[in-house]
């Protein structure tokens, strides 16, 4: 059994890919839910060896036929074929029983199954005008197994739960003899590929090939002896196309997957001899010795995963090895099995981990050999179902979809039931493919019949990738559920789960296109084909943000707290069908602002883990603004601008809770925008962190979200034990100067050169435009910096008509500058001419600034109540520029005004705005004077602005309970929050989680509104807490208490039963007094009403034989209603027990097996009408165990372990729906020895 999961179906056998924008690994099964086939590490030593067996032949096709089974797995699933007689001889058809000997599965004519994998798939053989053809059935569906030059025929000799198959190809000779050589080969069935050659010499194989299910196949070939004597046989273990030659095997006929392989082996006296030997060591151990006189040895035909082995000979009679080492005949194992205590002329096959074992045997008069299937009585314990569960997004368990994302909390959860008579303790381990225990056993004690369900948990993180190799894609979780009662091994399941990496979600920012993300889609998927990066706005799920674009400068980009809300949609949606517990965010730009929103204020926690892992920010001005977002006149930049960012900053974006947070900056050759501060010519490096900051030189700002800044800077952060990037330091308060050919400043006043320009310049399609500026002799040089889609070029052109610069349009740049080379400039009107190589008029918004100018504008800004004074200085060399015009435009929020500037008695400009409304403003002032023009900024608020010091206030309440404190099915919880007082800054989010006060967290929110409701529908008591925070940031929080709510969902339970147990289906006496019990129970809201047509304390009506229905009901205190139906049968006719026909002591045994007698016991139950059902054994007032009794009335059994003396046997007949019960019991005397 195999049991799997990974974001698939619970189906064995079956894969998927991706749907949507979901990572989906390959299908995860529990494969059959029973018990795994040849899978893991052998299991401890000291497994009990069944004593009493049953036989239950294969099925023919017609009556008189063949049916002859060959290999079982451990679903009692039987591989063989049947043969029916015909007038030119017999014909054989492939065919597969259940474990019942039922015929489920006929293949073509002229085919037979030699080998089956725990899915049921069987390969063998199919013959056509006598050549061979290799076949494997996939299911029920045929599929032949395609040859290649030059082999013309084959045969499949073994699969795996894998799918590969494994056989051998006839190779012609080519020496003109006619001779053909046998071949290893294989092939891989799911795939349909074509065979591989596993090893081709020139000699034919010495066997067929097997595999296991790591894929390790050993084939068996002639090597010569030295000095041309002859040839020995040897097997070699290949695995990963390398050759291993195992000395000690002659001929290996089947590999289990803890590495053992049983098959013959030689010594130095002989080579006749069963081995079981290790492929990793020099471990050997023989398990049967042939003779060294003849050259027949014993053959083993079978093995499982406990190593017992089934084997058969000249020299051996048909036998079992207990773990390769207590031997037993089948003579003697199948005295217990009525009718079959002859085993001679029989064959074993096979055997599996249940010790089940195939066989077949001559039976008198038949014409062909018939197949049986001999199995074990009775187990202790065994698995009776399961399946992989993982947790969604609000924290229920569920079972695994196509796939899980690693570090999804995972378990199995699984059904063992106890079928034997006698009570057991159980105890369930859960060890991973070396044997090493995986977190802490399951134990209970399960009484006879008893069933229960639990679970095992195991861990997920990290297991996407394998490291070994350097970062390559990990197989599947491989685990194994080791099943034991009092100490004895019972069964094994093998747990299969693949995991997928992390998701990454991609927050595009400032002039993203989309399109440009299917490179990261593609190459993520090449490296791990479950990675996937979603960006938000693809469609795949809901959600969309604006970072702003190069092609729309003149519009505002969305507000940041509503795309934050987006991104939290988008995420939300993706988790519900991903089920990823976290995920890794990516901002570029804008776009990582709007992502710190989200954490800081949007993002749940899953019991106090932030569910993002990582956060990345790609040229993200997330320390202070950009320059040139404060110089560059155009409202699509206000999101980088300094005092924008500072504002973001103060209301609490600046926490990351618990994220690990990377930044990259980008350095290009000119820097930011004139600006001395190294940057990617849109946002400095000590915008994004000069102190943490990973540096990437020759990094344009719209550039930075391409696959090559991916692979060196983001996926060392998302990838864990991946190389971690490179972090520049800082050298001067700058970086290092081989990146630039300019050296930062020491601040942000002296770095910024005299701005000569600055406006929006409209250029039509297919046309240029231009705009100049004024450069005196004084300049060490110039340049200009412009925010434009890509489709615009732009020339820089000296006074004297040189070419100085430019730059050319490229596909995804919207920010770049021109520079001249440092030194003097000629002086003049210089020119930036602009060209619209797209159909489409755009907008370019641009500055130029001239290094070294002697001629300066600085301003100082004071604010009043309404006012704003603004005092300009314009200097060149020191002294004061006159005459000149000095002009500002004052700017708050997307509102504007113009203002002129007079000279003042201090020798400069000044202003004084009055009847202004309270706020913050940027002022630009521009001063020309002939053909010299300089400009300036300055920033100010206006009147005093309350400042918000004060948390919101929430009110919860909740619809009213149905009874007491319980809602049916349903309750709705509100939140308002209420932002008064001085200064009130609003409601800016209020977060709220729901958790169980046993199991914790299962559900979260947020919200951006002022009140939100909230839906509670999980079932038993939940506890409902909340934060709410201003857009001050001030917070409010519930605490431990918060609301409870708690909801009914369920109906109440029934029980009526007796002094016995439950009534429904059982059989009683006419006239019986039976006094009933009538149990309700609800363990939430409590039972209301508890009744019917029977009571507590009744009689069970037993006068009237026949099939009897009653009803009873049972209502909870918020109305769900129960009702059972309970059907029970009252009998008359009598029966009679007849005393054992006769009692048998084998002193053979008691001789072999120490003090241990084995009895006898057969009944006879006769009645008046048709006898069914069941009987007990009991030896004095212990239940040994129960028998069906059989057509006759007839009950046989054998018992052992008997200590001398006197015992007291009793056979007790349970009844039918037509026999009423009844008992007979003998007393035995046991003779010592």
């Amino acid at each position: 059994m195999v049991l799997a999961a990974g974001l698939l179906a619970v189906t064995p056998g079956a894969t998927s890919g991706a749907t949507g924008g979901s990572a989906a690994p390959t299908n995860a099964s529990v494969d059959g839910v029973t018990v795994l086939g040849r899978s893991g590490a052998a299991v401890a030593a000291g497994e009990q060896v069944p004593l009493e067996w049953t036989v239950v032949p294969l099925e023919p096709l017609v009556a008189g036929g063949s049916a002859v089974g060959v290999a079982i797995n451990d679903a009692g699933q039987v591989a063989g074929k049947v043969g029916v007689e015909g007038e030119g001889g017999w014909t054989y058809r492939a065919a597969r029983w259940n474990r019942e000997g039922e015929l489920v599965f006929v293949g073509a004519s002229d085919t037979e199954a030699v080998a089956i994998n725990e899915r049921g798939d069987m390969a063998g053989t199919r013959s056509a005008a006598g050549v061979s053809e290799a076949m494997v059935w996939l299911g029920d569906e045929a599929q032949r197994l395609p040859g290649g030059t030059p082999y013309v025929a084959g045969r499949a000799t073994d699969i795996n739960d894998n799918r590969l198959v494994v056989g051998v190809a006839a190779r012609p000779a080519g020496d003109g003899t006619g001779r053909t050589f046998l071949d290893p080969v294989s092939w891989n069935a799911s795939a349909t590929s074509e065979m591989t050659v596993v090893d081709s010499r020139t000699s034919s194989t010495a066997g067929p090939p097997t595999v296991n299910n790591h894929d390790q196949v050993v084939y068996n070939a002639w090597e010569e002896i030295p000095g041309g004597t002859g040839a020995n046989s040897y097997a070699f273990l290949q695995q990963d196309g390398e050759d291993k030659k195992l000395p000690s095997i002659y001929m290996g006929q089947e590999l289990l997957d803890d590495g053992w392989l049983m098959g013959q082996g030689r010594t130095e006296s002989s080579r006749n001899h069963i081995f079981l030997t290790s492929t990793s060591d020099t471990q050997v151990q023989v398990v049967a010795s042939g003779s060294s006189s003849v050259d027949y040895w014993p053959a083993a035909t079978g093995t499982n995963d406990l190593h017992d082995v089934v084997a058969s000979g000249p020299t051996l009679a048909a036998s079992v090895f207990w773990k390769g080492q207590q031997h037993v005949t089948f003579d003697e194992l199948m005295t217990s099995v009525p009718g079959y205590e002859d085993a001679s002329g029989g064959a074993p096959h096979d055997i599996n981990n249940h010790r089940e074992i195939v066989f077949d045997r001559w039976v008198d008069g038949a014409r062909a050999p018939s197949g049986f299937l001999l199995r074990p009585v009775l187990r202790a314990a065994e698995i009776l179902g399961g399946s992989i569960q993982v947790q969604d997004r609000i924290g229920r368990w569920v079972d695994a979809p196509r796939g899980v994302v690693e570090g999804t909390s995972a378990r199995v959860q699984f059904s063992i039931g106890n079928p034997d008579v006698e009570p057991h303790d159980v105890e369930v381990q859960m060890v991973d493919s070396n044997g090493l225990p995986q977190g802490e056993e399951w134990t209970t004690r399960l009484g006879s019949g008893e069933a229960r369900t639990a679970s095992l948990g195991f861990d997920t993180a990290d297991t996407a990738w394998s490291w070994e190799g350097g970062g390559v894609p990990a197989g599947p979780i491989e685990l194994y559920l080791i099943l034991r009662a009092d100490g004895q091994y019972m069964h094994k399941a093998r747990v299969l789960l693949q995991t997928s990496p992390v998701p990454v979600v991609f927050v595009p920012g400032f002039n993203d296109d989309l399109a440009e993300f299917d490179t990261w889609t593609q190459l993520m998927r090449d490296a791990h084909p479950w990675w996937r990066v979603h960006t938000v706005g693809d469609g795949d799920y809901p959600g969309a943000v604006d970072g702003g674009s190069a092609s729309a400068l003149n519009f505002y980009p969305a507000d940041v707290m509503y795309d934050a809300q987006n991104v939290a949609d988008y995420i939300s949606a993706l988790r519900d069908e991903s089920l990823a517990p976290r995920v890794d965010l990516v901002g570029h730009s804008t776009g990582g602002l709007v992502g710190r929103a989200y954490m800081s204020k949007l993002m749940p926690s899953i019991d106090g883990t932030p569910l993002l892992r990582n956060i990345v920010l790609l040229g993200t001005a997330d320390i202070s603004g950009s320059p040139c977002a404060d110089m560059l006149p155009v409202p699509a930049m206000t999101h980088l601008r300094t005092d924008w960012i500072d504002d973001f900053n103060s209301r609490g974006m600046a926490e990351f809770q618990g994220v690990r947070r990377t930044s990259i900056a980008g350095t290009i050759e000119p820097t930011t925008c004139g600006a001395e501060l190294i940057g990617d010519g849109l946002v400095p490096v000590r915008s994004v962190g000069e102190s943490h900051a990973v540096q990437l030189p020759e990094s344009e700002h719209t550039l930075l979200a391409n696959w090559d800044v991916f692979l060196s800077a983001i996926a060392p952060v998302i990838m864990p034990r991946f190389p971690s990037p490179e972090r520049v330091p800082s050298a001067g308060g700058g970086a290092d100067a081989s990146r630039s050919t300019l050296q930062a400043g020491t601040g942000q006043e002296d770095a910024v050169p005299p701005l000569v320009l600055s406006e929006s310049v409209l250029v039509q399609s297919g046309r240029t435009s231009f705009v100049t500026f004024e450069a005196g002799a004084d300049a060490d040089g110039a340049g200009a910096t412009f925010a434009a889609p890509p489709g615009i070029g732009a020339t820089l052109i000296s006074p004297d008509g040189t070419t100085v610069d430019e730059v050319t349009p490229e596909p995804g740049v919207s920010v770049r500058s021109l520079v001249t080379p440092p030194g003097a400039v000629t002086p003049g009107t210089w020119r930036v001419v602009l060209t619209n190589e797209t159909d489409t008029s755009a907008v370019a918004a641009l500055m130029a600034y001239l290094p070294g100018s002697d001629s300066v504008l600085t301003v100082d800004a004071t604010a009043g109540e309404d006012s704003l004074t603004l005092h300009a200085d314009f200097t060149n060399a020191g002294t004061a520029v006159t005459p000149a015009t000095v002009t500002a435009r004052l700017m708050k929020g997307d509102q504007s005004r113009t203002v002129v500037l007079e000279p003042d008695s201090a020798g400069g400009w000044s202003t004084t705005v009055q009847g202004l409304a309270h706020g913050d403003y940027l002022s630009v002032l521009r001063a020309e004077a002939g053909e010299l023009v300089r400009f300036a900024t300055a920033a100010a608020t206006v009147g005093e602005v309350p400042r918000d010091t004060s948390a919101p206030v929430v009110t919860a309440t909740v619809t009213a309970p149905d009874s007491g404190e319980w809602h049916r099915d349903r309750a709705v919880a509100t939140l308002e929050a209420q932002d008064t007082g001085p200064g009130a800054s609003g409601v800016d989010t209020i977060t709220w989680q729901l958790s169980d006060p046993a199991t914790g967290q299962y559900d979260s929110g947020s919200t951006l509104d002022s009140a939100v409701r909230v839906p509670v529908t999980r079932s038993g008591t939940t506890r409902l807490q909340w934060q709410v925070t201003d857009k001050a940031g001030n917070t409010a929080r519930s605490g431990d208490a918060g609301v409870t709510v708690r909801v009914d969902t369920g109906a109440p339970t029934i029980t009526l039963s007796d002094d016995v147990g439950a009534v429904d289906g059982r059989s009683f006496e006419q006239g019986a007094r039976t006094v009933l019990r009538l149990d309700c129970a609800d363990d939430q809201s409590g039972i209301g009403t508890c009744g019917g047509d029977l009571v507590t304390g009744g009689l069970l009506p037993t006068s009237s034989p026949g099939q009897h229905t009653v009803t009873v009901r049972a209502t909870d205190r918020v109305g769900h209603t129960s009702v059972a139906t309970v059907s029970y049968v009252v009998t008359t006719a009598p029966s009679t027990m007849l005393a054992p026909s006769r009692m048998l002591g084998r002193v053979t045994k008691v001789t072999r097996m120490g003090r241990v007698v084995g009895l006898l016991v057969t009944g006879t139950v006769r009645s008046t009408a048709p006898v069914t059902g069941q009987a007990e054994v009991l030896n004095g007032r212990r239940l040994v165990r129960t028998l069906t009794v059989q057509r006759s009335g007839r009950v046989r059994t054998l018992l052992r372990g008997l200590k001398p003396g006197k015992h007291r046997i009793t056979v007790r007949y349970l009844g039918s729906p037509t026999v009423v019960p009844s008992r007979r019991t003998w007393v035995v005397k046991v003779p010592r020895r």
